[in-house]
């Protein structure tokens, strides 16, 4: 039986690559801190997200850590932030990837 913190894990770490791809980026670029959007439901005001600015450090801290999911479980089963930050990582000799990133730890990342 996972422990809390495994299950606690698993809903709130979310990382959607391409299945062949390390989850750990080599190098990680952050384009925009504290960024708010009305694509998602959520009691967050524009001055909250204004404070979530992860560093690089994070971003790609949080990648180590995160569990892939399938894009309902993203969708459906993992909470949802207005607040986000976004950029771009590379993974190994791939080609660079956009990725949004939110306070509620759900990462979407999109390859071409």
């Amino acid at each position: 039986m996972p422990s809390l913190a495994n299950a606690v894990l698993l809903l709130t770490l979310a990382v959607s690559i391409p299945p062949q791809s390390s989850a750990v980026p080599t190098r990680v670029t952050i384009q925009a801190n504290g960024q708010w959007t009305t694509e998602v439901s959520g009691e967050e005001t524009v001055r909250d997200c204004a404070t979530f600015r992860p560093t690089e450090r994070q971003v790609r801290d949080y990648f180590a850590a995160a569990i892939p999911v399938d894009t309902r479980a993203y969708n459906h089963d993992l909470s949802m932030s207005r607040c986000h930050a976004r950029g771009s990582a590379r993974f190994g000799n791939r080609p660079a990837g956009a990725w949004r990133y939110s306070p509620m730890g759900s990462v979407a990342i999109s390859t071409a």
